[in-house]
This record gives structure tokens, C-alpha cells and sequence, in this order.
């Protein structure tokens, strides 16, 4: 089976039911930041929302960006802020100075929201009914935003997996991975093949690669993998899209009450 990053987002639009307002900052010309924020801004026109993009040039000033942020943060018509990355060196820590209630993309320190990513994934095992109780999941990557969260949102008692958190420094990775009823890859190198996973595994691909100028996930997707795999995420139509509805659900958590990390039962 495939599993197609649409269906969430089509499930997130059906839930909202005001209209959401997100204000993006967009500093420079890199064209992944452009893609993604159009990205972005259609799926919250679809949502019947709001996309605000204010662009500066890489020279701008610290001042000058920091001051539009706090005016974002003071505005009551906006629901939802983010520094899109990558940023200049001098405009590194710009996050850090968006209100932690604001904050949808889960990035600061003393954020009220999920990460999109995990998050997304979150979602994406809800809307496809992939079962985690007792399963042995293996994330590769420890970032602070992917990672790290995931492997602690998987082991808690809403989804009750056992994680095996992997990185660059873990020896002997395929003795892990094979073991994985559910491999989940961040790693951002187009390597994992076939003799990566266990037969009948769901497998989530969140890499981000370019191959012969296609974009590609961390997964070698051949008739191999695909045969041996129960399930995987393409890429791309795949985990990019569960990412961006988590920034619509993140944006209108309030109104929409649910949340697939929390069990609203204990």
C-alpha cells in the first residue's frame, strides 16, 4: 500500500471551520523555501485561510526582521507565525523570537505546539489505522526537530511502541532497521534499500534527496523494496504533505480540540 500525504491534508481542511491566518517570513531567494511556501499558502487558501508572506532580502537587518515578527506577535488576526528556513548566519536565532503560543511550527524552546513533522506522521498513522501498540519502530536521525520528538511521542502511552533511535555514530545499522515493524528514515541519504527492512514493515520515508536532478526520499524505492515492504510513503506526495497539514492543524489546534499525540481518554 502507499501512503499518500493528500488524504491528511484533505482531512485537516474538513476540520477547519473558521479561517486561519498564518503569517510567514521569508528571508532571500533559496528556491526549496519558495517551493515550500507556495506550498504552503495553497493549502491554506484551500482551507479557506490565509497565507501571509513577507520576503526580505538575505541583507536584511536583525532590527528591521525582528521588529516585523514582534508585530506578528502582538497581532490578534494571526493565528500562526514562521521563520522559514534556512536563514543567514546573522538571522540564525529569529525563531527564537516568535511567541511560544504563535509558534506553529514547533521549533522554539518553550513552543505550545508539536513539530510538523512528527506531528504529521502522527497523523499519517492515525488516518491509515497502523497499528503501534507492541511494535518496534526504528527512527533514523536524532535531530531536535524530527527525531527526538517522534521517538518520545511513539514510546508514550497514546501510541505505546518501543523506539530504537539510530544515527550517523550507531554501528551495524541493518541489525535495527531489520527488526523494524515500522522504519521510519530522516537521514537525508537516498541509501536505505531492500535489505534495510523486514519483510511486511511499514516504512515512512521523511528524507529529503536529489538524484540525476529528481527529488527523491531516503528510501531506493525499486520493485524489491516495494515487494518486501508492507507500506511506504512516497516521495514526493508523501510526508511533505502530512508536514504542511500539520502546520493547518497546529495553526487551528484551539478550534479543532483533537490532537493524535494526547489520548484524550486517560
Amino acid at each position: 500500500m502507499i501512503l499518500y500525504g493528500r488524504p491528511i491534508q484533505e482531512e485537516i481542511i474538513k476540520k477547519v471551520n473558521n479561517h486561519p491566518t498564518l503569517k510567514v517570513f521569508l528571508v532571500g531567494e533559496n528556491k526549496a523555501s519558495l517551493s515550500y511556501v507556495r506550498s504552503k499558502k495553497k493549502l491554506f487558501e484551500e482551507a479557506n485561510g490565509v497565507c501571509l508572506v513577507e520576503q526580505f532580502p538575505e541583507t536584511v537587518d536583525r532590527d528591521t526582521l525582528l521588529d516585523s515578527i514582534e508585530k506578528s506577535n502582538k497581532d490578534p488576526s494571526i493565528n500562526g507565525i514562521i521563520v522559514q528556513l534556512p536563514l543567514p548566519k546573522h538571522l540564525a536565532d529569529a525563531p527564537l523570537y516568535v511567541n511560544p503560543k504563535k509558534d506553529v511550527d514547533g521549533f522554539t524552546p518553550f513552543t505550545h505546539f508539536t513539530p510538523c513533522t512528527p506531528l504529521g506522521i502522527c497523523l499519517l498513522l492515525n488516518h491509515y489505522k497502523i497499528p503501534t501498540e507492541g511494535k518496534t519502530v526504528v527512527i533514523l536521525g536524532r535531530s531536535k526537530e524530527v527525531g527526538r520528538p517522534l521517538a518520545n511521542i511513539l514510546s508514550d502511552t497514546t501510541y505505546n511502541s518501543t523506539v530504537i533511535l539510530c544515527h550517523s555514530k550507531t554501528p551495524n545499522i541493518k541489525q535495527f532497521t531489520t527488526q523494524a515493524d515500522i522504519l521510519i528514515s530522516a537521514i537525508g541519504k537516498h541509501i536505505i534499500d531492500a535489505s534495510y527492512i523486514k519483510p511486511e514493515a511499514v516504512c515512512i520515508d521523511i528524507g529529503i534527496n536529489h538524484v540525476d536532478g529528481h527529488l527523491v526520499g531516503d528510501f531506493i524505492l525499486d520493485d524489491e523494496f516495494k515487494n518486501k515492504c508492507s507500506s511506504y510513503t512516497p516521495t514526493p506526495k508523501g510526508t511533505g504533505l502530512t508536514t504542511t497539514a500539520a502546520l493547518l492543524y497546529n495553526t487551528f489546534m484551539e478550534e479543532l480540540i483533537w490532537h493524535p499525540t494526547v489520548d484524550w481518554k486517560k
